[in-house]
């Protein structure tokens, strides 16, 4: 359904007509400045119009089902660089500059930020924190609630709220940051990150080993004094959707000194009792490119489990035994499992998955439902539910009391 024309008619008496922008039944606004941002919310508030606030796109499906009749909020014209300081290594940036494009701006003075998501060309800053996907190098550097040490945000009451710093030592008052990453734009439009950056290592390479009993040779490699920044181990289906190889896989990424990475080689060939195989720069890029990118797109949805190490083997096996053609790949520095089910399969893996959850101290979430799924509550996309569920509705009501930023979405 068309947005109401009440709504339509308010915000082009505000905005010009570049900013508002209709297609079909879609309408989608393009503010300027956190005051365009706050108005166009207060406007929705008042209207009682669901706002959906737009990244990339990329992790679109993340947490639930937005209503049709809303109006999307894109942060397209909020894209710029605020500030390098590269000395004290931070970055500030509007949140709908991509990532591709705040690590171009980086590697100009020899910086990068741990962004390692799905399709950085498309993936937004903003849209990125909002998710709170973390790559499979995340143990070796550190999490996007630890990467963000500031943020500028639109509350869905209207507000302009700034939270955290521009400087790393920053410990007055309450670290508000770690409240928005991940919370999918339910609680505030997030329009400007500050995030902590890192020196460009020297020499960084991806070995490969294939074939043998994977699961033991993937853990003996994930272990001190080895001190990969990555280690991923990936079934037949999913080894074959990032390197073309139909066969079980093991990537170890290292990086730092050349000699630290002749040294690794070295190592790996030590521990596994094979021979590695050091990709080429161009495959050492595509190949963790694409892991980022597994189950994000296509009809058969993404189920991620995040468990204590000691028991991912009892996963993998039960995935071996019970669920053979799905894609699976493994994060085995956070103890993070990405599984892509096969066709009609999704029952089968959510089963064998959340008999391990019920075992251990760990938890599932559908990330992605299959196209043929009828949409779940929120809540039901966890196995178990959050025990945190009721304050989390609370935060809700207190950022967002109208209940229109993206409602029907999970905090995640």
């Amino acid at each position: 359904m068309p947005a109401p024309d009440a709504v339509r008619a308010r915000l082009d008496s505000l905005f010009p007509p570049e900013a508002v922008v209709a297609r079909g039944e879609e309408l989608t606004l393009h503010p300027s400045s956190d005051e365009e941002v706050s108005a166009a919310v207060r406007i929705c508030r008042e209207t009682r119009t669901p706002l959906i606030p737009v990244g990339g796109g990329t992790h679109a499906e993340l947490g639930g089902t937005v209503p049709g009749q809303a109006v999307r909020l894109s942060l397209s014209r909020l894209s710029g660089l605020v500030e390098h300081d590269d000395a004290n290594m931070t970055v500030t940036a509007q949140a709908g500059m991509t990532v591709a494009a705040l690590q171009s701006v980086l590697r100009q003075r020899s910086q990068f930020a741990v962004l390692d998501t799905a399709r950085p060309e498309r993936a937004t800053l903003g849209g990125v924190v909002a998710s709170n996907i973390n790559g499979y190098r995340r143990t070796a550097y550190r999490s996007l609630r630890d990467l963000v040490i500031g943020m500028r945000v639109v509350t869905g009451n209207g507000e302009i709220v700034k939270a955290g710093g521009k400087v790393v030592k920053n410990v007055a008052g309450y670290d508000m940051c770690k409240l928005f990453v991940g919370s999918l734009g339910t609680l505030a439009v997030i329009t400007e990150i500050t995030a902590r950056v890192e020196p460009l290592p020297e020499a960084e390479a991806t070995f490969s080993l294939g074939a043998g009993p994977a699961f033991p040779t993937a853990a003996v490699l994930a272990d001190p004094p080895l001190l990969p920044t990555a280690v991923a181990l990936l079934n037949r289906g999913a080894a074959t959707r990032v390197s073309g190889e139909d066969q079980e896989m093991v990537l170890v990424r290292v990086e730092g000194f050349p000699a630290v990475i002749e040294r690794s080689g070295r190592e790996i060939r030590a521990r596994a009792g094979g021979e590695p195989r050091r990709l080429e720069p161009a495959d050492h890029t595509a190949y963790w490119d694409r892991l980022a990118a597994l189950g994000w797109e296509g009809p058969n949805g993404l189920v991620r489990v995040i468990l204590l190490r000691e028991d991912l083997a009892d996963v993998w096996a039960a995935l071996e035994r019970g669920a053979e053609s799905a894609e699976v790949a493994v994060d085995l520095l956070s103890g993070t499992i990405w599984v892509v089910p096969e066709d009609q399969g999704f029952a089968t893996v959510v089963e064998i998955l959340a008999q391990t959850v019920e075992r251990s101290s760990g938890h599932l979430l559908l990330a992605r439902l299959p196209a043929d799924l009828a949409p779940l509550p929120p809540a039901q996309r966890w196995r178990p539910a959050p025990a945190a569920l009721p304050l989390m509705a609370g935060l809700k009501h207190a950022f967002d009391s109208d209940g229109i930023l993206n409602p029907g979405l999970a905090l995640v």
